[in-house]
């Protein structure tokens, strides 16, 4: 249905403004812990795992609903804690700690990996050290989590939050969150790359997604799908109806 929608009307990043709205609304979803992060497992006969890091307040649910994650693979599936995106960096890099040290216990061989908008904090730490890793996939990703929070339509409440901490821009917030933020994580990224893009994001501002791939280029070719006259949420809904993986 998204997908026959966008095809007579472009979104032009629309949608993201009345799904944040909506989310806002109804806060988060039952389904999904502040503190603690969600997993689960799917097994099948592959050698390599795909290992998936979905978006904020995003559900296992959800994600099943709108084929971002598939049944039929072999998979480690991370749902995020809502409080990832924090108005403390110092919880937020917790936090992206514990599910990074989680995955390292799996000791896995071959990985696959696939991040979505906030997932992509994590999508770019682990493709960039595990290594692995022989294929990363990155769907509307940002150079930082700090960009992001302050300037994403969606967070604008965290953003407040974190002002009255004593963070005043991003920049204060991401000198906190340090390297682990995706712009410092692509020296050792693997040869296959994939990165999805909405060209009217207001999740995660389109400019910081077109920097980043900026930053790759510079040392990798990234296949770069880009999503015109979209915004971050069309992108999240066509994307799993579009990509196998």
């Amino acid at each position: 249905m998204l997908e026959s929608l966008l095809s007579i009307v472009p979104d032009f990043g629309h949608l993201d403004t009345a799904y944040s709205r909506y989310s806002n609304f109804l806060d988060q979803s039952n389904d999904i812990s502040k503190t603690q992060f969600g997993k689960m497992k799917i097994y099948g006969p592959q050698k390599d795992t795909l290992v998936c890091f979905l978006p904020w307040r995003t559900s296992f649910k959800e994600a099943i609903d709108y084929d971002m994650i598939s049944l039929n693979r072999k998979s480690i599936i991370y749902k995020m804690p809502t409080d990832l995106v924090n108005p403390n960096p110092f919880i937020s890099r917790q936090l992206m700690r514990k599910i990074y040290c989680d995955l390292l216990s799996e000791n896995l061989s071959e990985m696959v990996i696939l991040s979505f908008s906030v997932g992509n904090y994590l999508g770019f730490n682990v493709a960039n050290n595990f290594k692995n890793v022989k294929k990363f996939i990155s769907v509307v990703p940002g150079t930082t989590l700090g960009t992001g929070i302050f300037e994403g339509i969606a967070t604008q409440d965290v953003r407040l939050q974190s002002e009255l901490l004593g963070y005043k821009n991003s920049t204060q917030y991401d000198k906190i969150i340090g390297i682990t933020n995706a712009k410092h994580q692509i020296k050792n990224l693997p040869e296959n790359i994939e990165i999805h893009l909405a060209t009217h994001d207001l999740f995660i501002p389109t400019i910081y997604g077109e920097e980043i791939i900026n930053q790759i280029e510079k040392i990798r070719t990234p296949k770069i799908i880009r999503y015109e006259n979209c915004g971050h949420v069309s992108v999240l809904g066509q994307f799993g109806k579009n990509n196998s993986y």
